[in-house]
């Protein structure tokens, strides 16, 4: 029988993780019904372990190195062995609870090596797919440990776009510094900014005003699909409306951004813990995201 301490000292682990890397997906999980919110600490947990990789390693190799570990892990949990980690191990146990394989996990992971390379989002379709295989998975995992069905693909993807694009534009100072730039190559050459003029310092005033375009537009696309994801979740259920909860804090993301003062390539967008908290309550309240 496994040690009653121990087993909570992993659980305690993982939440810690959850609430520090993932604080949207960790809230929205102690607002699940109790059967499911510990497999939805854990996916939280996991999302933001590979999510903090760039921010964590000197050089992409040792990023690259990480990355195969968890590649590894998922692997070896889903054969029921343990790895000792606390996360890797939870992950076992959510896919063994939920019926869930380790493809989706893999691909999570496969798409975060593009945070490593530094490199811009060649076009709107690359963004959106990286957005889809990041954030996007990780709603249609929590959809089917809701629901024990996977989320519609277009629904999936629509609220990894909306929601990775609104937390990812009110860091790009962290993004230029980590690397994963979420505004796309094409877009910020149509507003006469290169990848070039970003690594210079002080910025250009041409530079900022582009980029504040960029921006712009993006956030006009953010809206847009938190809209369609409104409309499509009208008639589903509860469990369905839970799956996406983060998304409820769509909207305070783009307003961070909005903030007087606010200068989108200098300084990081932050929301209140008060702010998160009650939007993600009323929502559930509302079934509304």
């Amino acid at each position: 029988m496994a040690d009653r301490p121990s087993i909570q000292t992993a659980q305690s682990t993982v939440r810690d993780l959850a609430r520090s890397h993932e604080p949207d997906r960790y809230l929205a999980a102690l607002l699940a019904p109790a059967a499911a919110s510990g497999s939805l600490l854990t996916l939280a947990a996991f999302a933001g372990e590979l999510a903090r990789i760039p921010a964590t390693v000197s050089e992409p190799l040792i990023g690259e190195i990480r990355l195969q570990w968890w590649r590894d892990a998922v692997d070896a949990v889903s054969r029921q062995e343990k790895t000792g980690h606390p996360v890797a191990d939870a992950l076992g146990a959510l896919l063994q609870t939920h019926c869930i394989d380790g493809v989706r996990l893999h691909r999570m992971i496969d798409a975060r090596a593009f945070d490593l390379t530094g490199d811009l989002h060649a076009d709107d379709a690359a963004l959106d797919r990286y957005l889809a295989e990041t954030e996007g998975l990780a709603f249609d995992i929590a959809h089917e440990i809701l629901t024990g069905r996977p989320l519609l693909p277009s629904i999936a993807t629509h609220a990894g776009v909306a929601y990775g694009l609104a937390r990812a534009l009110g860091r790009l100072p962290a993004h230029l510094h980590n690397g994963g730039f979420p505004i796309p190559e094409t877009l910020l050459a149509e507003n006469g900014v290169t990848r070039s003029l970003l690594a210079e310092r002080p910025f250009a005033a041409a530079t900022v005003a582009g980029t504040c375009s960029a921006i712009r537009e993006l956030k006009a696309k953010v809206r847009k699909k938190h809209a369609e994801i409104q409309l499509a979740m009208k008639s589903k259920s509860s469990a369905s409306c839970l799956a996406i909860l983060p998304l409820a804090t769509v909207e305070a993301y783009l307003r961070a951004l909005d903030r007087a003062g606010f200068q989108p390539l200098e300084h990081i967008a932050v929301m209140t813990p008060l702010s998160r908290v009650w939007a993600l309550a009323k929502a559930r309240m509302r079934r509304h995201v």
